[in-house]
């Protein structure tokens, strides 16, 4: 999938994961801030999982890096990802997500 979107302030962000894909993020062009958490149980569940779209939502804290033009992180399924996170001020992101059947 090809994404492009403004990058979000972190309060505007949610925290998500999957149970049936991982997710590869590659940022084409711009930055974001990816957030990941190690550790599901840190975070509150806001939204059980839902099966049809394979996504769970929590809110809490977690770690970040950031991803520029020709890195890409990898959040592996159950993982508490939280992408589309501006660096620094709200910017122009286009980033490419291959999703990989778990």
């Amino acid at each position: 999938m090809v994404q492009e979107y403004r990058s979000k302030e972190p309060a505007d962000s949610v925290w998500e994961a999957h149970h049936k894909y991982i997710d590869v993020h590659c940022v084409i062009s711009g930055a974001e801030a990816a957030g990941y958490c190690s550790d599901a149980s840190k975070l509150e569940v806001t939204s059980p999982y839902e099966s049809e779209g394979d996504v769970e939502l929590f809110r809490g804290d977690g770690d970040f890096v950031t991803c520029v033009p020709g890195t890409f992180a990898v959040f592996f399924a159950y993982e508490p990802h939280m992408p589309c996170v501006a660096v620094g001020v709200p910017a122009d992101v286009r980033k490419v997500v291959v999703k990989i059947k778990a």
